[in-house]
C-alpha cells in the first residue's frame, strides 16, 4: 500500500495518541512549522480539521511525553535554527500551549533530542544533542493533583474499569473526616462527590460508599460509553480534581481477606454430603485482625462429598464466560454474577473441587479469567 500525503520539506517525525482515542497520531516537522495530525480510524486521512499547525522554528527532532504529569501526551521540538527547545502542553481539547518559559535555550544547533527521568524525581526531562555538546533540561514543573483510580477488590490501577465496579480513588484533601454511606449509596458524603465523563462527553454521578481525607470508594456508574473518559472528584472544599479513566465491559477483581488484593480470598466454602447434609465456613479466620488474617483449610471430606467455593469480587457481572484454575489445574465454574442487591458486589461459585486436591495441605494460587481478562491471583488452602 502506497499512501503519500504532501508536506513540504517534511523532516522529523514522532507518533503518539494525543487525543486518547487509542489511535496513534502523527507529529510532523516541515519547514519552520510542526503539524499535529490527528489520524482518524478510517479515511479520509487528509482532513484539515484534524490538523493543528504551530510556527515554532526549524524542528530538527521531535519527542513526546507527559511533561506536566496531567495524564495527557505532550511534545517537544529541538529548534536547530533558534538554539532552543519548545515544549508544547496538551490542553485536552485538541490544542497545545507552550509550557511556562518555553522555548528553553540549549547549545548551538540542536539536532537530536531524547526524553527520560534523568534525576529520578518522577518527572520527564529532556536532553539535546548540539553541535559541540549536550544540554540537559531538568523538569521543574509542578505536577497537578490527580484523581487516581483502582479496582477496590484487586487494587489494580493499570486496568480499565467497567460500569458497576466498586472503585477506590485517591486524591488530596477529599474530605475532613471518614464518612460511610448507607444503602443505597448517596451521591455526596461530607460535601464530596464523584462524577465520570465518558468518551462521548456524557457525565454521570457516582454513588459513594465512603470518603476519607485522602480516598473515596464509589460505584462506577451504569450506562458509560466505552473508551477513554475522565474521573472527577469534587472535594468538600469545592476543589475539582480529575484523572483519566478507561471504560470497558469487564474489570474483574476478587476481594481478599486482608483487603489488599492478594493472599487468601474473601469467601466461603460449602460441603454437601451424600445424604444432603450441608456444612460451610469461611476461607479465612474472621476473628483475626485485618492485615493478619490467614487461610482456614477447606476439608474436602469423603470421596462422595461435593465442595464448592464462593469468592466475592466486583467488576465481572457483565462477563460472558469465566474459567478458573487451582495450582494450574482447571476447576469448574458453577456460576457467577451480581451478588443479590449488594451494590457493585459480584460472586463466582467454583466447584465441585476435584478430590485430587486432597492431601495438598497448603495454600494454592487461584487464577480466574473473565472474558479472558485475569482477576488478581488469590489463594485458598485445601487438604
Amino acid at each position: 500500500m502506497d499512501n503519500r500525503f504532501i508536506f513540504g520539506s517534511a523532516g522529523s517525525l514522532a507518533a503518539g495518541d494525543f487525543n486518547g482515542d487509542g489511535i496513534p497520531d502523527l507529529l510532523i516537522a516541515h519547514g519552520g512549522t510542526v503539524t499535529v495530525w490527528y489520524v482518524p480510524a478510517s479515511g479520509p486521512y487528509i482532513d484539515p480539521s484534524g490538523q493543528r499547525t504551530f510556527s515554532l522554528g526549524y524542528a530538527g527532532a521531535l519527542v513526546t511525553g507527559d511533561f506536566n504529569g496531567d495524564g495527557k501526551l505532550d511534545w517537544a521540538a529541538a529548534l536547530s535554527n533558534l538554539n532552543s527547545v519548545a515544549v508544547m502542553l496538551n490542553d485536552g481539547a485538541g490544542g497545545f500551549n507552550p509550557a511556562p518559559g518555553s522555548p528553553y535555550a540549549v547549545g548551538i544547533t540542536p539536532s537530536s533530542i531524547t526524553v527520560g527521568d534523568f534525576n529520578g524525581d518522577g518527572k520527564l526531562d529532556l536532553v539535546t544533542g548540539n553541535q559541540t555538546d549536550v544540554t540537559v533540561l531538568l523538569n521543574s514543573a509542578q505536577r497537578p493533583a490527580l484523581f487516581t483510580l483502582k479496582n477496590a477488590a484487586s487494587y489494580a490501577s493499570s486496568a480499565s474499569f467497567s460500569p458497576g465496579t466498586i472503585m477506590y480513588g485517591e486524591a488530596p484533601n477529599i474530605a475532613s473526616l471518614l464518612a460511610v454511606g448507607a444503602t443505597p449509596w448517596p451521591a455526596s458524603l461530607n460535601g464530596a462527590n464523584v462524577s465520570i465523563t465518558d468518551s462521548v462527553g456524557q457525565s454521570r454521578s457516582a454513588p459513594l460508599y465512603y470518603v476519607t481525607p485522602s480516598a473515596v470508594s464509589f460505584l462506577m456508574p451504569a450506562g458509560l460509553a466505552p473508551g477513554r473518559g475522565t474521573a472527577n472528584v469534587t472535594t468538600a472544599a469545592g476543589v475539582g480534581i480529575a484523572g483519566p479513566v478507561d471504560i470497558e465491559k469487564t474489570s474483574p477483581g476478587i476481594f481478599t481477606a486482608n483487603a489488599n488484593g492478594s493472599g487468601v480470598a474473601a469467601g466461603l466454602w460449602t460441603r454437601t454430603a451424600a445424604d444432603g447434609t450441608q456444612t460451610w465456613g469461611y476461607l479465612f479466620d474472621p476473628a483475626q485482625l485485618l492485615g493478619q488474617r490467614k487461610s482456614v483449610f477447606v476439608d474436602l471430606g469423603a470421596a462422595d462429598d461435593k465442595v464448592f467455593l464462593s469468592l466475592y469480587g466486583t467488576g465481572f457481572r457483565a462477563a460472558a464466560q469465566a474459567a478458573a484454575t487451582f495450582n494450574d489445574i482447571s476447576v469448574p465454574v458453577a456460576s457467577f454474577g451480581a451478588l443479590g442487591d449488594d451494590q457493585g458486589a459480584d460472586v463466582i461459585n467454583l466447584g465441585p473441587l476435584p478430590q485430587s486436591f486432597m492431601g495438598y495441605g497448603s495454600e494454592v494460587p487461584v487464577r480466574i479469567l473473565f472474558d479472558n481478562q485475569p482477576a488478581n491471583t488469590v489463594t485458598v488452602a485445601v487438604h
